[in-house]
């Protein structure tokens, strides 16, 4: 009875030290924060990417030149690499370059049509180590991640997969702003209620279109700052206004891996991308005629 005692005892501890591992590694990490000066400046710079890119492209370079780089280069079952962008900044085209130029199995958005378990996805924002088994078999599915609900999920991925590597697409505010006012429009009734929901909730959105200026716009602002001050120079930057040369470079330093791309990935060529070119013909057809798409 003594060693069967002692055993339930040792497998306790170890079930116990096991939990805390995730926790121990992202404490242990070596990292550099950015102070509130220095965001204030890098967001100013990237706010204004529309009308002044080089003043972008040079913040970010600055930025990117500090992130610490990784040299566990890329593999099948390699460390997860999450873009926290958000929608519409370039997170197809990160999808795109990440399987097809680095052989990584990429999910733009999560696999198995998540709408369906976004309760549970909703639970592990809140509650990190409480995970369902719809969306854990969603998370073994891929090693890259973009686009929604992944942007909210950050804190999620970093605590249970404490090696992942964090990349955040973004371009200019107002630039951003345009595009996903026609993309809301566009696809006013045909997203799923509960997709819908969680756009809402993360954007502070409550008309059924889903969409707000001013809201998005603090959106933008909010969640640009919680990740720099979050990350500090651990997320690598990868804004529109970069070249395409400028992209891949970073990029492959970052997750230390050569892509087979000579130039980074552009979702509207890709094959992937039949959903992004029928909104893009769409998109040109509305602004011929605005009042026929509701606009």
């Amino acid at each position: 009875m003594v060693k069967k005692e002692r055993f339930y005892r040792t497998f306790q501890n170890l079930c116990l030290f096991l939990k805390l591992v995730p926790f121990l590694l992202s404490y242990l990490r070596i990292e550099g924060t950015l102070g509130r000066e220095d965001v204030d400046i890098l967001i100013s710079a990237l706010r204004n990417g529309d009308s002044n890119p080089s003043g972008a492209v040079s913040a970010a370079l600055a930025h990117n030149r500090n992130v610490i780089t990784n040299k566990g280069g890329c593999h099948i079952r390699g460390p997860k690499i999450v873009n926290v962008g958000l929608p519409r900044t370039g997170t197809l085209s990160f999808v795109d370059v990440m399987e097809n130029g680095f052989g990584v199995r990429a999910c733009h958005q999560l696999p198995f049509h998540w709408e369906k378990y976004a309760k549970e996805v909703v639970i592990w924002k809140e509650h990190p180590l409480q995970i369902g088994s719809n969306l854990k078999k969603s998370l073994r599915h891929c090693i890259a991640f973009s686009d929604i609900p992944h942007y909210a999920l950050y804190r999620s991925f970093e605590q249970r997969y404490p090696s992942t590597r964090f990349v955040m697409t973004i371009r200019g505010r107002e630039s951003w702003l345009n595009s996903t006012e026609v993309l809301m429009k566009l696809w006013k009734g045909r997203i799923p209620m509960s997709k819908l929901y969680f756009i809402q909730k993360f954007f502070g959105v409550q008309n059924k279109l889903g969409w707000g200026r001013e809201e998005y716009i603090e959106t933008w602002e909010r969640h640009t700052r919680e990740v720099l001050t979050h990350f500090g120079n651990r997320v690598l930057l990868l804004p529109l206004e970069f070249s395409d040369s400028e992209k891949l470079r970073f990029l492959s330093s970052f997750i230390a891996c050569t892509s087979k791309y000579s130039t980074y990935a552009r979702s509207h060529t890709s094959q992937r991308s039949k959903e992004s070119n029928s909104l893009q013909s769409l998109s040109a057809k509305c602004k011929k005629s605005p009042k026929k798409c509701g606009f």
